[in-house]
């Protein structure tokens, strides 16, 4: 594909850029995160999710800072291309790394499992579920329950010499017909064999009314990758997003709350670097103009979109 490159010399990191702000009803003015093709080439695939999360984050009292990183997400976008494989694109743009920006998520899952697969993991590795019973107690207060029924559950002799080091996901699921949050842990470990039933044993005695716990082994690798972008950016159900009642509660239940961390012997893995080396890309251009090439039938611009679009999906906007 003969790209043709602009002239300009552009920064590959660029500048944070000022947000634009629109009136809304009332006497406050708050940014519009639906506004530019940027941010719509980003934030297309979960623009309804993503005005809920901005209005419940409002609702929320976050820092102003925070609010203006979340809406300018995408803003002051420019394409590089990959020196040594000149057919890859990415996209260098601001990110508001907000733990409830998909696109942001999605961009740390890939990272995940790219370390995951390329870090020399001890072995063998093991998958370990572990849940709460179903209660109508506030959700922050099951987070914490859970966390620390998990530190103590390491703690147990015969479990700490099972379980050496591993990486942690918490996931919450919102059941729709008692409107009890169901709060549980995905646990990626190695160490040595682990018996299920030790483990249930252990939980229901630690929780004092839970149970339900699985084990499982790990074929290889791309396995284990696999199941962390399952789970990574998995936060909570996409009807949620549509409860405002339910997604300020989540909002305010998960500040501080690490979401995903590792443990044991895998502190010294750092499973969320990312391996962005400047000198191996290129600017070739901003997203806009790209954009505005595609729109006049220019398919080599066509070309570049498309390819960034197969490596940054969001899924569709549900609800």
């Amino acid at each position: 594909m003969q790209l043709r490159i602009s002239s300009a010399q552009t920064p590959l990191d660029p500048l944070e850029t000022t947000v634009g702000f629109h009136k809304s009803e009332g006497d406050h003015e708050q940014p519009d995160v639906t506004r530019g093709p940027e941010r719509t080439f980003r934030h297309g695939g979960w623009r309804r999710r993503r005005s809920a999360v901005y209005d419940a984050l409002c609702r929320c009292c976050v820092p102003p800072a925070r609010l203006t990183r979340f809406a300018g997400c995408g803003d002051n976008c420019w394409i590089l291309r990959s020196i040594k494989e000149p057919s890859r694109f990415r996209l260098s743009c601001d990110k508001c790394r907000d733990r409830w920006c998909i696109p942001c998520q999605v961009e740390k899952r890939y990272r995940l499992c790219k370390n995951i697969r390329s870090t020399p993991l001890p072995t063998p590795l093991r998958f370990l579920t572990l849940t709460l019973r179903s209660n109508s107690d506030d959700l922050s207060d099951q987070i914490k329950r859970i966390y620390r029924a998990f530190r103590r559950l390491r703690q147990r002799p015969q479990i700490k010499n099972a379980v050496r080091g591993g990486v942690f996901f918490l996931e919450i699921t919102l059941n729709r017909d008692t409107h009890q949050w169901h709060p549980h842990l995905h646990v990626l470990f190695s160490g040595k064999y682990l018996p299920v039933e030790l483990v249930r044993k252990h939980w229901h005695r630690i929780t004092g009314d839970s149970f339900i716990v699985d084990v499982r082994a790990v074929a290889n690798k791309d396995v284990a990758a696999a199941y962390v972008t399952k789970y990574v950016s998995k936060q909570i159900p996409s009807h949620v997003f549509f409860d405002p009642d339910a997604l300020d509660e989540c909002i305010m239940a998960l500040r501080g709350v690490r979401q995903f961390q590792t443990f044991g012997t895998w502190k010294k893995f750092n499973l969320a670097a990312d391996d962005y080396i400047a000198d191996e890309w290129e600017n070739v251009g901003r997203l806009e103009l790209f954009l505005a090439r595609r729109s006049r039938g220019d398919l080599d611009a066509d070309a570049v979109l498309r390819a960034i679009r197969q490596t940054t999906p969001v899924g569709s906007d549900d609800g």
